[in-house]
């Protein structure tokens, strides 16, 4: 339990209680920052195999540390790809291998591809330690403990948002055909940047709501016709038994969508006419609106953890950036009831997922 509220902590010198003034501390956010990303990847690299896939990994990376190149030729096809590991995570493994067997290096190498993005993101944050606390509260961080390649994916997708701003498709593209390397999930991702781009307004807030009902009732359907697409199962039955394998717990979906609401309605009293029409404004409060939606049909399946994490960077910058519509006392006030009530959830999520132990 102290792995987890050591790099909770270290996202406290970042927020905007320490530091105040972003601008003014920019050297000191930069060499905190520093700081938690170590932390992230040395607890994160250390872990032990108290997750559900750990031990698949391992059976990767010995296959292909220990089958060296001929292992890698042999796996290097679109069918392998398809239905069986990314071909961009078998290379990972294939040259890490080249150095050692060790399978401890593997996972420090997959946690500085995973944190440095979340990392460089939230330095973006108009408060970081908030960002990186709710990064850490709100699920792609625990999730990253166990399904591993879908969070790389997710971080390394992080790195083409900055596209859906300027409006560079093709560049965007690159972003999610380099990360469908790792996760083939991320190609979801491909039509929703026009999405993104849309203005949320009343009639699309209803029309995004109606399309998470007919989503849900359509799941076992998508779910066969993803699975088509994208081997996950060897059938229709176990593509049903690993949708509905397990639901979430209705508290880790009701804080995720209380976060969003607040978010919302402050942003949307608050807001000036320019910054309702600003881009990066648009992006950002559309992309909490489906992560929101997603986190809702959780309720239903928590496989949809897999695809919400795609959605869950924008949160980590939008809510900041309401906060800093107030002033003085009052805002430094509710960040640090916001934080202090996120770090709080943290460590009780953290303590219901299992006991941490480092690698032996």
């Amino acid at each position: 339990m102290i792995e987890y509220i050591s790099i909770l902590l270290f996202t406290f010198p970042l927020t905007r209680v320490f530091l105040g003034n972003k601008k003014k501390n920019s050297n000191k956010i930069k060499t905190c920052l520093f700081i938690w990303l170590f932390g992230m990847i040395f607890v994160s690299g250390m872990r032990g195999s108290f997750t559900a896939d750990s031990y698949s990994y391992q059976k990767i990376f010995r296959t292909f540390s220990e089958g060296g190149f001929n292992a890698f030729i042999s796996a290097f096809s679109l069918h392998y790809h398809f239905n069986m590991t990314e071909i961009g995570y078998i290379f990972i493994n294939f040259i890490v291998g080249l150095f050692t067997d060790k399978f401890i290096w593997l996972q420090i190498v997959v946690a500085i591809i995973t944190y440095i993005p979340i990392a460089k993101w939230c330095l973006e944050s108009d408060d970081v330690g908030l960002s990186l606390c709710l990064f850490l509260a709100i699920g792609p961080y625990i999730e990253s403990l166990n399904t591993v390649r879908n969070i790389m994916a997710a971080s390394i997708y992080i790195l083409g948002l900055k596209y859906v701003f300027t409006g560079e498709f093709r560049k965007y593209l690159v972003v999610v055909l380099l990360a469908s390397t790792i996760h083939l999930s991320v190609l979801v991702m491909i039509p929703v940047f026009f999405v993104l781009r849309f203005k949320p307004t009343i009639g699309k807030i209803f029309l995004y709501v109606g399309g998470t009902f007919v989503f849900v009732f359509c799941m076992e359907n998508l779910a066969q016709l993803y699975n088509s697409l994208f081997l996950i199962a060897a059938n229709s039955e176990s593509v049903l038994e690993l949708l509905h394998r397990r639901q979430a717990n209705p508290i880790n979906v009701i804080v995720p969508v209380v976060i969003v609401m607040f978010t919302l309605i402050i942003y949307y009293t608050t807001a000036a006419k320019n910054e309702l029409n600003d881009m990066k404004n648009i992006v950002l409060v559309s992309g909490t609106i489906f992560w929101g939606l997603l986190k809702i049909t959780m309720l239903s399946s928590e496989y949809i953890s897999r695809f919400a994490c795609y959605f869950s960077p924008f949160i980590l910058l939008l809510l900041p950036k309401v906060l800093n519509r107030f002033k003085g006392m009052q805002k430094i006030m509710l960040s640090a009831m916001i934080y202090t009530l996120c770090g709080i959830f943290f460590i009780i999520e953290c303590k219901s997922y299992g006991n941490y132990y480092y690698y032996q």
